[in-house]
């Protein structure tokens, strides 16, 4: 989050800043009583110069405010060295304000480094705001510096002093590194500072108390609570808000569920200019089954640069859900994701370059979704099957489909299976692995065997399990194949499976079978 453009005060003071300087001025009228009345009437008619005379002897004599009062009066003459000259003077005589506007000019040049000396200056000299933009230039701005430990204790610092002098922005950045740290009490303070946020109109304050609210994190969850904090940010004109609301009266949290009013606040925060907004808004129309508006509004986020639009955009033409299924566009867009910074296309690209892939779908990357679309071009009968750990206990995040249709030599059964493994791609199902069992004898498997070492090169083991069965095994990053061979006349197995998910699937059975045996499976 850039904070520099954000900074409430910051924007206000540009705006006003003839304002400020009168208050300026008025800081030192017991020192000079005329001059000072004087210097601001020249100052609002523009002559600067004749205010630059004014506090001149003044400055001279040591008057700190006076020399601040040149440098302002410099920088509104376009003359930035000498004003920078005046302010360096004023704020090494303890001036907080000419500390402040020197570190706002440096910051406007892009000189990070210089802006957090000065700011930090002001600080100490108890300029709350200067206090706040330090801390935010440690955190947020400064953007060649490493943030480490004793950074983030400073910034804390920092904008704990700003935020207990009402400077509310400090609250809300205050709790977000308190988040960050992730511990009980550190959340639960962060839903302290959130609130006091909140209270006084910091719009992400309500936010994230929200968020909490819904999560149950630092507070007891209450999601009506949660509703009524991002309805408050929403009616405050906080579009991340009216975002939330849409969700949550889509998936009735806290409110009950209504479409419409849905579709109103995507809509609302889309087209108030939230670009990621319209990303969810498309999620909403393709759930609807409504494509053509999904895919325009995927288009336009992944043309503004939002990964999840181009990743999504990438998944339709993967999946022909909606558009003709292409999967050199779909790469592409991949691509696109990736270098947006979006984990799961990079990871999506490594797999279909370096892994196998059956019919196109390679194993951790395909979804049920696309699954079912290659299944339909290919014309193959399904049969919906449920992973059974033991005795009739059911993993329910697993759902296999038989097929039958495939043309492979000796094919008896063969079956996909998928998994929900968070956080998947639109938290869908993906492919973990097929097995495919052959009818035959062992020189139908040693058939098979020399098409996988012919494609595949040699094996990573080879060998003979229990005198019974040879089992050959192909090791790749993500996944691998698994070919058991029967000694005698007998049916043998070919298996392809995902390794990471696989020992995730083990996990889930093991946790299940605490409450109430285990397959092995592949692809």
């Amino acid at each position: 989050m850039k904070l520099f453009y954000k900074f409430k005060y910051l924007s206000q003071i540009l705006q006003l800043a003839g304002f400020l300087t009168l208050l300026l001025f008025a800081a030192s009228i017991s020192l000079a009583e005329d001059v000072y009345k004087l210097a601001a009437k020249e100052f609002k008619n523009k002559n600067y110069k004749k205010v630059i005379d004014l506090f001149y002897p003044l400055c001279k004599k040591g008057d700190k405010v006076a020399c601040g009062n040149i440098g302002i009066a410099y920088e509104y003459a376009n003359d930035t060295c000498k004003a920078i000259s005046f302010y360096k003077k004023s704020c090494n005589m303890g001036f907080g304000e000419a500390c402040y506007r020197l570190g706002e000019l440096y910051r406007t040049k892009g000189k990070f480094n210089r802006s957090l000396i000065f700011h930090e200056k002001a600080c100490n000299y108890n300029k709350f705001e200067s206090c706040y933009i330090a801390a935010s230039l440690i955190i947020y701005d400064n953007e060649k510096k490493k943030v480490g430990k004793s950074d983030i204790k400073k910034a804390l610092k920092m904008f704990k002093k700003a935020c207990n002098n009402k400077i509310y922005d400090a609250c809300l950045e205050e709790g977000i590194l308190y988040m960050k740290k992730g511990e009980d009490e550190d959340v639960k303070t962060a839903s302290h500072l959130f609130d006091l946020a909140c209270r006084n109109n910091i719009v992400e304050g309500c936010l994230n108390l929200g968020k909490l609210y819904l999560n149950g994190k630092g507070v007891k969850k209450d999601p009506v609570k949660a509703f009524d904090l991002f309805e408050r940010a929403c009616n405050l004109n906080f579009l991340p808000g009216c975002l939330l609301l849409g969700t949550m009266y889509e998936n009735g949290i806290g409110v009950l569920p209504d479409m419409l009013l849905a579709e109103k606040y995507y809509t609302m925060s889309c087209n108030g200019g939230f670009i990621p907004a319209c990303v969810d808004l498309g999620l909403f129309y393709s759930r609807k089954k409504e494509f053509s508006k999904a895919l325009k509004l995927y288009k336009m986020t992944c043309d503004n640069n939002i990964a999840l639009g181009c990743r999504n955009l990438a998944i339709a033409y993967r999946s022909g859900e909606g558009i003709s299924r292409d999967m050199d566009k779909a790469i592409k867009l991949y691509k696109k994701a990736c270098a947006l910074g979006d984990k799961g296309s990079c990871n999506y690209i490594e797999i279909w370059a370096s892994e196998p892939k059956l019919f196109d779908m390679p194993i951790g990357a395909t979804t049920e979704k696309e699954f079912l679309y290659v299944a339909k071009q290919k014309h193959w009968k399904l049969k919906r099957e449920s992973w059974i750990i033991a005795n009739g206990i059911v993993n329910p995040e697993i759902t296999g489909y038989t097929v039958s249709g495939i043309n492979l030599r000796y094919l008896s059964k063969s079956t996909f299976w998928f998994i929900r493994v968070p956080p998947s791609s639109l938290d869908e199902s993906i492919l973990w692995k097929v097995n495919y069992k052959f009818d035959g004898n062992r020189s139908a498997c040693s058939e098979y065997a020399k098409i996988l070492k012919s494609k595949y090169g040699t094996p990573s083991e080879d060998y003979i399990l229990n005198k019974t069965r040879e089992i050959t095994i192909w090791d790749f990053k993500y996944s691998m194949i698994v070919l058991s061979c029967p000694l005698r006349k007998n049916q043998f197995d070919l298996i392809y499976l995902n390794k990471e998910i696989r020992d995730y699937v083990n996990k889930k059975d093991e946790s299940l079978l605490k409450v109430k045996s285990r397959s092995y499976e592949g692809l």
